[in-house]
């Protein structure tokens, strides 16, 4: 029940304006890690990607999110960001799944961002001294791939083989939407992307 509570109000949760201005480059500092930190990503996963943006498929977020970057394998991690007013310093928690940056032999980098949220608790809540509740706010999305121009090769009767050409780097990419995502991954990988479901 309480998690259902939690998935409605991802859609419906209101953000400060203070928060929501904070741009796509803002610096996330690591947390280490924690129950709380924990919690945070275990929610990510399970949180079906249709509460999130509607057209998607009635898939948890981490199915859905490691079936599109495959064969990448995807990982967590929980970071806070901190904006200085005066002598004050206010921070957000956020939830991160990522892949690996791109690697030498040419590949995507994809990151998804969601803001930790606090939620008053209910009375009820309260006096079991249950966790802190909390939703997450999809925030953003980012996208960069790229690419070797020429790969390694031998030339007849050279002990050496040649190294491989420059990379080129695709425009980074930073989408306000997990469909936009969803085109740009597919995108990148040369495949057409599928129909989204009629709303």
């Amino acid at each position: 029940m309480l998690k259902s509570r939690w998935f409605f109000l991802l859609l419906g949760v209101l953000v400060s304006a203070q928060v929501i201005a904070q741009g796509p480059d803002t610096f996330l500092y690591p947390l280490p890690p924690g129950e709380d930190g924990q919690r945070f990503i275990d929610q990510l996963k399970e949180i079906p990607v249709k509460q999130i943006e509607r057209g998607l498929p009635d898939e948890s977020f981490d199915s859905w999110f490691s079936r599109l970057v495959k064969p990448k394998v995807v990982e967590y991690k929980v970071g806070e960001s901190r904006k200085r007013t005066g002598s004050v310093y206010q921070t957000t928690l956020w939830v991160v799944a990522y892949t690996q940056p791109p690697q030498p032999d040419g590949g995507t980098w994809v990151e998804v961002r969601f803001m930790v949220v606090d939620v008053k608790p209910s009375k009820t809540e309260r006096n079991r001294g249950a966790p802190k509740p909390f939703v997450l706010r999809f925030y953003d999305a980012a996208l960069e791939a790229q690419t070797l121009l020429q790969p390694p090769y031998h030339v007849p009767s050279y002990p050496t083989p040649i190294p491989p050409g420059p990379l080129t780097k695709s425009p980074y990419e930073v989408f306000s939407e997990l469909s936009a995502l969803e085109e740009g991954v597919r995108r990148s990988q040369g495949k057409e992307t599928p129909r989204k479901l009629p709303l």
